[in-house]
């Protein structure tokens, strides 16, 4: 039997390149089988009726005889609904879901009479073994895998990690790089285009709020820098591209890990700039200062908050002095900084909230806060935590957005958490901007580019308002 493989991509609020897939694409090639992506993120038009009439003619032109499916929570419905379209269209499609949703709530996944089978974990190895054993018309002994058994689920045991990522095809060739490396830099008014990869998987801490470990493991698992090193290359050449973005947790759990990727690129002497996601208790002056030298020029740390209460209960692992560690020299080396903050765990209080604002405006050197309400995703501890004490009952996943508030949260904080939220994006970084004699453009867009659309006229005009008494500096 001949399989005709398409693997796709849903529509989505926030787009990310399709890495996850393109990764599963490569691996399926090398292994002799082939497989096509469709990327409906590109769609103009989310609603049911044109999401339908796009998924007829996909199947209508292709034939499939297996389609993968990959999503998030808060996409889980619409998978069950492409689902339903699908098998409406052809009922023999084998239909398999994988994912951060599939693999921590496989049950909940497979409740839809049109979805086949669950992956659980890493995809790759698990998926190939799959469609091998559809060949063979003997997939129940499939490791990492979920399906239904009549009226029972069958949950088999995860399929071992993979330990050589550099075994793992570059994931490139698969989607619409262009594509993708415009829209971040239209979306986000960056003056250059970018591209994402990833240089490891797994993480080995527990922060209460994080699916991570769940998915990927507890152990994280490196490519070796050079060949991380080939692949930045790799990309200056096929796309004229010299910006990276590093779309790992944590770039670099190990020192030792970090310095010799650093120094491989000081060595090749590349002229790239990339940004990456960290942790405050990793990276010391020296450290970063060797980062910068490699072409750091925007780090994310997680700060989470200014409170060591809310730190403590996040079991982050840092304190708020680390924090502003963390600022403090990456201003002395003129790194950029984007602060990411969480806020509505049962607990806290406005004075909690407080004195993060208070670690922002003292310092005056972050670039970037991104704030954002905290959801207990699935695969998380709190999620566990918080459906035990019945904070979820009634909420849907269509909820599991960082924008707004669950009603417990509002309870629990005695405010809004959305009206405290558009006061935390727009508020404190405008007044701090204003304190300034020169307001540079580019920090305005920044601002501007991470509030709702709702949000930019009321908050632009506002802001023009002030802005007339100032001057502006290019």
């Amino acid at each position: 039997m001949n399989e005709k493989i398409l693997l796709i991509q849903p529509p989505a609020k926030y787009i990310q390149p399709p890495l996850s897939l393109s990764y599963l694409i490569g691996y399926l090639n090398k292994n002799k089988i082939t497989a096509e992506l469709i990327d409906l993120q590109k769609l103009k038009d989310h609603s049911k009726e044109n999401l339908k009439s796009t998924l007829k003619k996909i199947i209508d032109e292709s034939k499939p005889t297996i389609i993968g499916l990959t999503a998030m929570t808060p996409q889980i419905e619409i998978i069950k609904d492409m689902a339903k379209m699908i098998k409406k269209l052809d009922k023999k499609v084998k239909i398999v879901v994988g994912g951060v949703h599939a693999t921590v709530l496989p049950k909940d996944v497979l409740k839809s009479e049109y979805i086949d089978f669950v992956v659980i974990g890493e995809g790759e190895i698990v998926f190939l073994n799959l469609v091998k054993n559809i060949r063979k018309k003997d997939v129940e002994k499939t490791k990492g895998i979920g399906f239904k058994k009549g009226n029972k689920y069958v949950i088999n045991e995860r399929e071992r990690r993979i330990e050589d990522l550099d075994g793992l095809p570059l994931p490139h060739h698969y989607y619409d790089v262009e594509f993708y490396a415009n829209y971040f830099k239209k979306m986000f008014s960056y003056r250059n285009k970018f591209v994402c990869t990833f240089a490891s998987r797994g993480c080995p801490f527990n922060c209460r709020f994080c699916a991570v470990r769940t998915v990927w493991g507890h152990k994280s698992v490196n490519r070796s820098p050079e060949k991380l090193v080939d692949e930045i290359e790799y990309i200056m050449k096929e796309y004229g591209i010299k910006n990276i973005k590093f779309e790992d947790s944590i770039f670099g759990v190990s020192r030792k890990w970090l310095v010799k990727t650093c120094n491989e690129i000081i060595k090749r002497k590349l002229k790239i700039k990339w940004v990456c996601n960290h942790r405050v208790d990793l990276l010391d002056y020296e450290t970063l200062k060797l980062m910068k030298k490699a072409g750091l020029v925007l780090i994310a740390p997680g700060f989470e908050s200014g409170s060591d209460k809310i730190l403590d209960y996040y079991n982050k692992g840092t304190t708020a002095k680390q924090n502003q560690k963390m600022i403090e020299n990456c201003h002395k080396l003129g790194i950029k900084l984007e602060a990411n903050f969480l806020i509505g765990v049962p607990g806290e209080t406005r004075e909690d909230v407080e004195k993060t604002i208070g670690l922002v405006d003292e310092l005056n050197d972050i670039d970037i806060g991104v704030w954002n309400i905290i959801k207990p995703f699935p695969g998380t501890p709190i999620y566990d935590e918080w459906k035990k004490a019945g904070y979820l009952k009634g909420v849907n996943w269509k909820e599991f957005i960082y924008e707004k508030s669950m009603p417990f949260q509002n309870k629990l904080f005695g405010e809004d958490m959305e009206t405290i939220l558009k006061e935390l994006r727009t508020r404190k970084s405008t007044a701090k901007l204003l304190k300034q004699k020169k307001i540079p453009v580019k920090k305005i867009f920044r601002i501007i580019f991470h509030l709702e659309a709702k949000e930019f006229i009321p908050s632009l005009k506002k802001f023009l308002q002030k802005l007339k008494k100032k001057q502006v500096s290019f």
